[in-house]
């Protein structure tokens, strides 16, 4: 049974003569009465019978009218609420941002700002660690990711725009300032727990390389913690210091010290799989690069 034979046969239920319903259907009547035939036969029954009155429905024909009727109307019904379902999946930007470092809350407000003028498009936001995000992003699950630009260089899927730059530094709780005073960067990574997550990201061996470097410090010095959010809760609670980027979490709490390293800059981009084809999301990389070139490249 396929849905054309469905087809076939409510129209001839409706016009009751097989030459009229081949018209009406542009196809020979031989074609009808293949069809309706095949239909009997799949369903072990006689649906039509001929009288002096002309064609008419059997008693079994009257109650698979009715089945078959109840079911297109299911059909498409649920093929109405599918195309609506797509509809409002397009007019959604789905963003996955880099959860725990706080990264979005220096663009929140343009983002806010470039919502309202895409017509009839939300922004939906999930916060996601690196590896989870990087595995959204590869698979195109996600729309939008913000996220760091070391996690997407490598991947030739992968395109992105630099929103901005945030100064990169070491941070510590202002207590363990009072035994390190002299060279406090140096003494601070030379004597206490240096906290650091690595959770699926791409960019971690790089960034420990060039940390190491700058800080004149060895792998070995690093405590892997599971997320980024542990890694700045044991900071703000004194356990240990970090290398992270200036964001308002950090910048406004009166207990941390911050020291920025000179020539160590972490970029945000927006990211994309190149098989992405959601509009809006077109639209708003479209924004947001009309937006940085008024801003001097800064979003």
């Amino acid at each position: 049974m396929n849905f054309q034979q469905l087809e076939y046969f409510l129209s001839l239920c409706q016009n009751m003569n097989y030459s009229e319903t081949a018209r009406r259907l542009y196809v020979s009547q031989p074609t009808v009465s293949k069809q309706i035939a095949a239909l009997e036969s799949e369903l072990n029954m006689k649906l039509f019978k001929r009288s002096s009155n002309g064609l008419a429905l059997t008693a079994e024909g009257q109650i698979m009218q009715n089945a078959f009727e109840h079911a297109i109307h299911i059909i498409n019904a649920a093929k109405e609420d599918a195309l609506h379902l797509s509809v409002q999946k397009s007019r959604t930007i789905h963003f996955g941002i880099l959860e725990g470092a706080d990264i979005v809350s220096p663009i929140m407000g343009s983002l806010a700002e470039l919502e309202k003028q895409i017509e009839n498009t939300n922004f939906s936001f999930d916060f996601l660690n690196h590896g989870t995000l990087n595995h959204k992003l590869e698979y195109n699950e996600i729309d939008l990711a913000v996220t760091l630009l070391e996690e997407v260089l490598a991947n030739p899927m992968i395109e992105y725009i630099p929103l901005r730059d945030l100064t990169h530094g070491l941070v510590a709780h202002r207590s363990l300032l009072k035994s390190y005073s002299r060279n406090p960067i140096s003494d601070l990574c030379q004597n206490c727990n240096f906290y650091i997550t690595s959770n699926g990201s791409r960019g971690y061996k790089k960034y420990v390389r060039d940390l190491c470097q700058e800080l004149n410090l060895n792998e070995s010095c690093f405590h892997i913690v599971p997320d980024i959010e542990t890694q700045i809760l044991n900071v703000e609670s004194g356990m240990g210091i970090s290398a992270v980027s200036l964001t308002p979490r950090i910048e406004n709490n009166p207990s941390l010290l911050f020291f920025p390293l000179e020539g160590f800059s972490i970029t945000i981009v927006a990211a994309w799989h190149k098989n992405n084809t959601n509009e809006g999301r077109r639209q708003l990389i479209r924004m947001i690069r009309k937006h940085r070139k008024e801003n001097n490249g800064v979003f």
